[in-house]
């Protein structure tokens, strides 16, 4: 600033805020523009109610594919396996898609950036088509596991890339809503994958369940491609540098690497062979490599290594990653219990219902309860409790003699479990850390929870195989055929039904043992969970009162163009009357290019924060904001009155303490002309991009 302005006198609690000041000569602030790259401005209008439903519509289509081509496997693997007589590659066919999910989810956010939304949703769509072509036209098992891989890559981005456009299209108040909506689709999805498949496999056999996908994924690879247009955010492609992909690269290897190693040793060559002494302790070498990685050379990792020091942050994320292992294990073999014991793939499909059911109902009663309580504690206990007694009813009860009901019942409750522990640790990731840690964190509980099914998976095909290798040799070894015998025992479930007598009961014991191994495997591991979730701190949910929390941005119309843009920082202030309290918890842009002088020492601020102040600024009436306190649930009308009483109760203690100080700041002048002009043409601006800290980070401590 010039010395001039530098040298009048600092304002105070009773300056008064309308004071007309004589205009100056404009001094332009390009301090921070010469720094680095000005910006585009990118102005996205948020579309009409018909319009919003229609895009949305079209992205879910691809969540609801994609959630459903990821549990179709589930039932499909029997039939599947008996046509390439190749069941013990059952872990391929089901790990492939996950494995490919867990490698492009985390990097999809930073290459839709750079290339734009659409081209990201044309990419996943043309993929996932492709992948379940191959998968459908396949004529043995590895290029049936290769179109898993591709449809995994496309499905993969499907789902997160519908998260993005959300974010982009909708205002922060109605976006629980809508990713509420895209929740359910994705639990739709993956809840009748199994009887889908089953379904299909019964009338038309297993290659038209993927073929009866062609023309959906068709429809929406066609919709996003007309009715998805939001504009690049990052223009520059030297930003593709900033790409983790040797972070998702080590991770897919060392995934790949464990898969051959589990899965080759004991079923396909001894546990001596030199491709199991190779790949295992390459697989570690890997993990290593990635945490190496992830630590110190990746600018944006998939998985934040220092952030999982937290004590918090490292069980919940755990949790999540031994749970879903179990809850894996049991979604891939429960349907392939019930088809050794006779029944179809549409009737194994359906026993997973009340699992997908009870999910729902866990994920929705525990956070309606943590939204009247404002605590998580005591429900995670139970929650786990009733996880693990549920885990352990399988464990125990699950043999050729268990009866019809039971079963739903226990598959209810374990699925009310895991969803109830999906909700509550997501939230306990939340509120363990800083607001601009809560993306991060969220994104390494995905990562866990894709790690771990593809894991869990993987863990139970090698338990099964071996202990079922091992039974079927106790009991048929003597066979003058045993080798083939064995052997096609293996590959073909459906072989089992065709036998007769004590060669029938002793197949099926057999098969039990081998299952009974799987359900004690998923049971250590869901103790695992249950024990490390004991370790989490606990924190209430209910907004606290800390210094960064009960910032508050005074505003006050301008009457005129020649009155300098001031906001006051301040929650003490005699001249407020009746002010509307309101939360602005974030404000998105790419880039810092406008600058804000707070008692003459100069922060950086984003184009749609400086907007919006402006904008603010420009209504009659005074404003008391919240900026980064809360962020409020517009549509619950209870949250909304006990936050806005909860602020205006602060406001008056602070006000009686006088704790508060005034802070004038002032706007560059000639760049304020030129946004205000922008924001008047286009009123319908909704900033929706990177979120920009740099305001109330300069007043921390009031």
């Amino acid at each position: 600033m010039s010395s001039r302005r530098g040298s009048q006198r600092r304002p105070s609690e009773s300056t008064p805020l309308l004071q007309e000041v004589p205009p100056e000569p404009i001094e332009v602030d390009r301090g921070i523009e010469q720094q680095q790259d000005a910006p585009e401005e990118i102005l996205i209008d948020e579309p009409t109610k018909r319009k919003l439903a229609a895009i949305m519509a079209s992205i879910w289509l691809g969540v609801f594919l994609g959630a459903l081509d990821g549990t179709i496997i589930a039932t499909l693997s029997t039939p599947i396996s008996n046509s390439f007589n190749s069941f013990t590659l059952l872990s391929w066919l089901a790990s492939a898609y996950f494995i490919a999910n867990a490698a492009l989810q985390p990097i999809s956010g930073r290459l839709t950036d750079i290339f734009g939304r659409r081209a990201g949703l044309i990419f996943s769509n043309f993929f996932f088509f492709a992948g379940n072509l191959i998968c459908g036209l396949a004529k043995d098992e590895w290029f049936m596991i290769f179109g898993r891989v591709v449809a995994g890559i496309g499905g993969g981005g499907l789902m997160a890339i519908s998260t993005f456009v959300g974010s982009d299209l909708v205002p922060l108040r109605q976006r629980g809503l809508i990713q509420g909506l895209g929740n359910v689709c994705y639990g739709l999805g993956g809840g009748l994958g199994g009887v889908y498949g089953g379904w299909i496999n019964d009338i038309k056999g297993w290659r038209f369940a993927f073929y009866f996908q062609l023309p959906l994924i068709a429809i929406s690879g066609i919709l996003v491609a007309c009715m998805v247009n939001i504009p690049v955010k990052e223009k520059s492609i030297s930003r593709i540098k900033r790409v983790d992909f040797l972070g998702a690269f080590t991770l897919v290897s060392t995934l790949v690497l464990l898969l051959v190693g589990l899965n080759s040793g004991g079923n396909i060559v001894p546990w001596t062979h030199p491709v199991v002494l190779a790949t295992l302790p390459l697989s570690a070498a890997g993990f290593l490599i990635f945490i190496y990685v992830e630590d110190r050379v990746a600018s944006e990792p998939v998985i934040p290594v220092r952030l999982l020091l937290h004590r918090t942050v490292a069980c919940a994320c755990l949790t999540n990653w031994f749970t879903t292992m179990s809850v894996y294990m049991l979604l891939y073999y429960v349907p392939v219990y019930f088809q050794v014991l006779g029944s179809s793939p549409l009737q194994a499909g359906a026993r997973l219902i009340p699992q997908s059911i009870g999910a729902s109902i866990g994920s929705l009663g525990s956070g309606y309860i943590m939204r009247a309580t404002g605590r998580y504690y005591i429900l995670n206990i139970f929650i786990e409790s009733l996880f693990f007694l549920s885990s352990a009813l399988i464990a125990g009860t699950f043999d050729q003699n268990t009866a019809q009901v039971p079963p739903y019942i226990y598959l209810f409750l374990m699925g009310a479990g895991y969803g109830g522990m999906l909700t509550v640790t997501l939230l306990a990731l939340i509120a363990a850390v800083d607001q601009k840690y809560q993306a991060v964190v969220t994104s390494a509980s995905y990562a866990f929870r894709s790690t771990g099914s593809t894991i869990g998976i993987t863990i139970a095909s090698a338990v099964f195989q071996n202990i079922l290798k091992s039974q079927l040799w106790a009991r048929f070894g003597d066979r003058p055929d045993a080798h083939e015998f064995i052997g096609t025992l293996r590959n073909s479930i459906g072989e089992v039904q065709n036998l007769k007598g004590d060669v029938y009961e002793e197949a099926i014991k057999a098969y039990m043992w081998a299952l009974k191994g799987v359900w004690v495997t998923m049971l250590g591991v869901a103790t695992l969970g249950v024990v490390n979730d004991f370790w989490k701190d606990t924190k209430s949910l209910r907004p606290q009162a800390t210094p960064e929390a009960i910032q508050i941005l005074q505003t006050s119309y301008s009457e005129s163009w020649k009155a300098r843009a001031r906001f006051a920082w301040s929650a003490y202030n005699q001249r407020v009357r009746q002010a509307r309290y309101e939360a602005l918890s974030y404000v998105w842009d790419r880039k810092a290019s406008r600058s804000m002088t707070l008692f003459g020492q100069r922060f950086p601020i984003c184009l749609s924060m400086y907007y919006a102040l402006q904008g603010i600024r420009d209504e009659a009436s005074t404003r008391a904001i919240w900026v980064a306190a809360t962020c409020i649930n517009q549509a619950d009308a209870t949250e909304r009155g006990l936050l806005a009483a909860m602020m205006g109760d602060m406001q008056m203690r602070m006000q009686f303490h006088k704790l508060a100080r005034s802070v004038y700041a002032e706007l560059n002048l000639w760049a304020w002309l030129a946004s205000n002009a922008v924001w008047r043409k286009r009123s319908r601006f909704r900033p929706a991009l990177e979120p920009s800290w740099s305001l109330y980070n300069s007043e921390r401590t009031l």
